[in-house]
């Protein structure tokens, strides 16, 4: 029997948008955004795909990883959305303009 985490599943939705559109709606500099956070898109959810969705597509990711037909003991799943407000995205890309940034580049 083993303990512990013994397969793991992910769920990024296909849809994207540029950061030249969210620096449009948001009437931010797209370059700027791009140097501080270091992203060129960002996924987005279709209309019908909201956490739950995505958290149960990412435990069928895992399960087909684990090669098991279904689960034989507890599943559990999280989910996160990695979406930024405007100022936690001010912070960042005041930190990294002042080149301290964390391990993770942000």
């Amino acid at each position: 029997m083993s303990i512990g985490i013994t397969t793991y599943g992910a769920y990024i939705p296909r849809y994207r948008i540029t950061v030249e559109e969210i620096a449009r709606v948001w009437g931010d500099n797209a370059n700027d955004i791009k140097k501080g956070l270091r992203v060129l898109e960002k996924s987005v959810p279709d209309r019908d795909e909201d956490t739950a969705t995505i958290a149960v597509e990412a435990a069928r990711s895992a399960l087909r990883r684990s090669g098991l037909a279904e689960p034989t003991s507890e599943l559990y799943t999280s989910a996160a959305n990695l979406t930024l407000t405007r100022s936690s995205r001010r912070r960042r890309l005041s930190r990294s303009d002042q080149g301290d940034a964390g391990a993770d580049g942000c």
